[in-house]
């Protein structure tokens, strides 16, 4: 999807909407509207850039050549645990709770089980190094937000735990309201 002006209550905004990849793996290239978009930003003013979530990797290679700009505020909200773990929610294989990603080869380890891939030496070796930049990513990213919107405390420990910047983040719920009655 190519960038799309709108307008909300006054505000013109540029929307891109990014497909959904259901595995980092599968969404490397940033597809036909990176370009379109990397052109928007530096002819145009924003006063911010809001990255709804950091799922796949396109989100944080984007989120990456952007802040390069230095020429727009940048926010990100957080709606699951995308930012420490690939699949989100830290299940592991055999449901119990994962504690976060306390090693590239952890993760690639739970990635090899989950995908039901036999497990080599060369193929864990390139996934747990893919994992640690992963990680390394997610944290240079993060660390230069203007605000990063936490919706828990949960996630925020857990970002805590694994050595992420909390300088920029502000814990709010994500504002989704229910009405029972």
């Amino acid at each position: 999807n190519c960038p799309q002006w709108t307008a909300f209550q006054g505000i013109d905004i540029i929307r891109v909407y990014v497909s959904d990849q259901n595995d980092f793996s599968t969404s490397l290239s940033a597809g036909a509207w990176y370009e379109p978009l990397m052109a928007e930003l530096s002819q145009h003013p924003f006063d911010i850039v809001h990255f709804q979530h950091m799922t796949g990797s396109v989100a944080p290679t984007l989120a990456k050549e952007l802040l390069k700009l230095k020429k727009h505020k940048f926010f990100l909200t957080l709606h699951d645990g995308n930012i420490l773990c690939e699949q989100n929610h830290f299940m592991l294989p055999n449901n119990n709770i994962c504690d976060g990603p306390s090693s590239g080869q952890k993760c690639a380890e739970c990635w090899l089980e989950r995908h039901q891939i036999n497990e080599n030496h060369d193929a864990l070796s390139a996934l747990s190094s893919g994992m640690e930049k992963r990680l390394a990513l997610m944290r240079a990213i993060t660390v230069e937000m203007d605000g990063i919107i936490v919706p828990t405390h949960f996630l925020r420990t857990r970002m805590e735990n694994h050595h992420f910047s909390l300088r920029n983040v502000i814990q709010r719920p994500l504002g989704l309201m229910f009405h029972y009655g």
